[in-house]
């Protein structure tokens, strides 16, 4: 169903994610486990299984596979989750790149026959160890890879950064407004 429960709402607000850009992606998901009924923010892959994760849980609706988005270009962006690619249509909204979003670092040999017939391929992986030995298997698939998460090279991920710039923008003082017209 469409996201509209406030927590989760919340949660996406806290991710400084709009729900514009997170609605055009995602939905609202119900699930049960062991008799209780839980609700995430559920992202759909390709197996038509559902990447989900709420403020307490980060998990999968089985199967687990990739997410592919597909704008017919010859430019490839691939994201490590879901949380950074939203993060960077709410950097970019009007962003035409195919997208691959792995959803699991585990996934990467699935998709080394995808990424050959792109002209450029970006890659937005963390900036852990994880994330660094993933960019070099892919530099051994697309050699001509670029790394984007030099972009946001002093934080853990694209979504920690975008959240970091968001709390530098509320801390910042509004300009004085001046008043105009006829002074008396």
């Amino acid at each position: 169903q469409p996201l509209s429960n406030p927590y989760l709402l919340r949660y996406l607000a806290a991710r400084a994610i709009p729900l514009p850009v997170a609605s055009a992606y995602c939905s609202e998901v119900l699930f049960q486990n062991m008799n209780r009924t839980y609700y995430a923010i559920g992202f759909a892959n390709d197996a038509l299984g559902w990447e989900i994760r709420n403020m307490y849980f980060k998990g999968c609706i089985a199967p687990k596979a990739i997410t592919t988005i597909s704008k017919a270009t010859d430019v490839l962006q691939i994201f490590e989750g879901f949380m950074d690619f939203l993060s960077w249509q709410t950097l970019n909204p009007s962003s035409t790149c195919d997208t691959i979003v792995l959803n699991s670092l585990a996934l990467l040999p699935r998709i080394q026959e995808k990424i050959k017939s792109y002209k450029q391929v970006e890659s937005f992986l963390d900036n852990d160890d994880a994330g660094r030995k993933s960019f070099e298997v892919l530099k051994q698939f697309c050699p001509s890879i670029i790394d984007g998460s030099i972009r946001y090279r002093t934080h853990k991920d694209l979504n920690e950064w975008l959240v970091s710039q968001s709390k530098v923008q509320e801390n910042q003082p509004s300009l004085p407004t001046t008043k105009r017209g006829i002074r008396r």
